[in-house]
C-alpha cells in the first residue's frame, strides 16, 4: 500500500505539501494548482488512500451524517426523493450517509444506547421519526449535545416540515373562486397523529370560516371494504343534513380513488358536477384515470433544506432565521378540479 511519502517522492514534493492537497487542508490556495495537479496524479498512480479515520482524529469530524427512522409501523415513512435528495446533497458536501433503523422498545431501554450516539461516528443527525417519537431518545440527542435537524415533524426549532395550513387554505380559496360552496373533506384513514392532519384541516375550517360556509367533514376511519359504499352514500345524500358535495378535499389517493370510483359508478361528471383533489407526493394522482388535482410535497427541496440546516449546525454557524418551512405545490392534473356549473 503506498504512503504519503511515497506520493511525494513521486511528485517531488515535501509530505506537508501533499498532505495538504490530498485533504483539502486550509493553505490548500497557497498551493500552486500545477503542483496540486501533480501531486493527484501521483497519488492516482500509486493507488493511494489516505487514513480516513487518522483524518477524523486530527479534524474531530467524521464527515457522516445519520439518518435515523422508526422500525414501528406508521411511525417513519421515508420518501425516496427525499432518500435521494439528503444523499445528493451531502455527497455534494463531502459527506457520507449512514442508515439507522431502530425500534421503540430498545429506545424505551434506559440500558440501550445506539452505537451512533455514544460514539463519535456520526457529526449529526437528521431524525426522520414522524410519530410517537420518544422522549428517550430526544433526551439521547440532548444529552450528548449532537447536532440534529428533526425531519418532516413541526417543532419550534430545527425541524424541517410541510406548511400543509397554508396549502389547505389557498385550495379551498380556490374552490371557493371557482364557485364551489358545498366543499366537504374526506380522509378514510383516520388520523396517525401526525402535525399534516390537524393542519390540513384548519386550513380547510379557517377558509370556509372566512367566506361563512358550512363546514362537513367526514374523518372517521373506513376500512378499505366499506369505502366505495360509504363515497356512494356520501355524493348520494350528502352529510349530516347538508346538501351534497361539489368539491372534495380528500386526504391522500386512499380517501380520493374510492370517491372518484363511486362518482363513476353513479354517473356523476368530473369535474363538471364534481370537483375531486387531494394531497400526495408520488406519481399516482397522474398515473391513474382521471389524473387526480393535488397539493405536491415537495420532498427534494425537503432533503436539500434538512441538510444545509444540518451541516450549518454542524460547523457552528447555525442560522437560526433559516426556515424548515417548505411550502407546498399545487399541481392542476387538469380533469378533476373546474368551475361549477349548477345546472348540470
Amino acid at each position: 500500500m503506498a504512503t504519503l511519502k511515497d506520493v511525494s517522492n513521486e511528485a517531488g514534493v515535501g509530505i506537508s505539501t501533499a498532505s495538504i492537497v490530498l485533504s483539502g487542508g486550509r493553505q490548500l490556495e497557497q498551493i500552486p494548482e500545477a503542483t496540486r495537479e501533480r501531486i493527484r496524479c501521483a497519488a492516482m498512480k500509486l493507488k493511494y488512500r489516505p487514513n480516513a479515520g487518522g483524518r477524523q482524529l486530527r479534524h474531530n469530524h467524521t464527515k457522516t451524517i445519520a439518518l435515523f427512522l422508526s422500525a414501528e409501523v406508521n411511525h417513519s415513512s421515508l420518501s425516496p426523493d427525499l432518500l435521494y435528495a439528503i444523499n445528493d446533497e451531502l455527497v455534494k458536501n463531502d459527506y457520507s450517509l449512514n442508515f439507522v433503523r431502530l425500534d421503540d422498545l430498545s429506545l424505551g431501554n434506559p440500558d440501550f444506547t445506539p452505537r451512533f450516539l455514544r460514539q463519535k461516528e456520526v457529526d449529526g443527525v437528521l431524525v426522520n421519526y414522524n410519530v410517537d417519537m420518544p422522549q428517550r431518545f430526544i433526551d439521547l440527542i440532548h444529552h450528548y449535545e449532537i447536532p440534529a435537524v428533526f425531519m418532516n415533524v413541526k417543532r419550534q426549532e430545527s425541524s424541517v416540515y410541510f406548511d400543509h395550513y397554508k396549502a389547505s387554505y389557498q385550495a379551498v380559496e380556490k374552490m371557493i373562486s371557482l364557485g364551489h360552496k358545498q366543499i366537504y373533506f374526506v380522509n378514510y384513514t383516520g388520523s396517525f397523529k401526525h402535525y399534516s392532519i390537524e393542519d390540513t384541516i384548519n386550513g380547510y375550517i379557517d377558509a370556509l370560516k372566512a367566506h361563512d360556509l358550512d363546514v362537513v367533514m367526514l374523518t372517521n376511519r373506513i376500512e378499505r371494504s366499506s369505502r366505495m359504499a360509504v363515497s356512494k352514500k356520501l355524493l348520494e345524500s350528502g352529510m349530516e343534513g347538508n346538501p351534497v358535495p361539489t368539491a372534495i378535499m380528500a386526504m391522500g389517493m386512499s380517501s380520493a380513488i374510492p370517491l372518484v370510483q363511486a362518482a363513476g359508478e353513479l354517473g356523476i361528471r368530473i369535474p363538471e358536477q364534481l370537483s375531486v383533489y387531494t394531497i400526495d407526493s408520488s406519481s399516482l394522482p397522474t398515473a391513474i384515470t382521471p389524473a387526480i388535482s393535488h397539493i405536491f410535497l415537495p420532498w427534494q427541496k425537503a432533503g436539500i433544506r434538512g441538510v444545509q440546516m444540518l451541516l450549518q449546525k454542524i460547523s457552528g454557524g447555525e442560522n437560526r432565521e433559516m426556515s424548515g418551512c417548505i411550502e407546498c405545490e399545487w399541481r392542476e392534473a387538469g380533469s378533476t378540479v373546474a368551475e361549477i356549473n349548477y345546472e348540470c
